[in-house]
């Protein structure tokens, strides 16, 4: 069956257009000499933080649910019990503005820069405190050190990529 050659020459150069964004989208812009970059770590690499953060799991699971309860304005917690003003202020979760995503993907940061972003850390006290509670190679508290929790909801899709550096989990 005949192929038309410039609607084959057409679909040739936009998959090696979309293979050269996929694989750029897949290498760190900033290379830290002696670390390397892993697609998936396993759990044995880390096994003090992992113990910590499970610890903590329960804890920073509570934490994450009365904080979105408090962004949806709820003036009640989960017992139904009325929340205080002080309770109720949640704070503002971000865009995620990289580009990478359809759909609904926010983050809240708890470190930016190596530095604790203090109102966030505040509201959720178990979850930064397990944070400081890593050591320190893991937890990344030296710039450009950065910890959030991301929130997408049904129906977001992420492309793949990698992080801005070979330092980040």
């Amino acid at each position: 069956w005949p192929l038309d050659a410039a609607a084959l020459a057409d679909a040739r150069a936009r998959g090696t257009a979309r293979a050269a964004e996929a694989e750029a989208a897949q290498r760190p812009t900033y290379i830290f000499a002696g670390f390397r970059a892993e697609p998936f770590w396993p759990r044995e690499a880390f096994p003090e933080a992992v113990a910590i953060l499970e610890a903590a799991a329960a804890d920073i699971r509570a934490e994450v649910l009365a904080l979105l309860v408090r962004a949806e304005g709820d003036s009640e917690d989960e017992e139904g019990e009325e929340m205080s003003a002080a309770a109720r202020a949640a704070p503002e979760w971000q865009p995620q503005r990289e580009g990478l995503h359809t759909g609904v993907w926010q983050k809240l940061e708890l470190w930016s820069h190596g530095s604790p972003v203090e109102e966030n850390c505040r509201a959720l006290p178990n979850t930064a405190r397990a944070l400081a509670a890593l050591p320190a190679g893991v937890a990344m508290r030296e710039a450009p050190g950065r910890a959030a929790l991301s929130l997408m909801l049904p129906g977001a899709s992420v492309r793949p990529h990698c992080g801005p550096t070979n330092h980040r989990l």
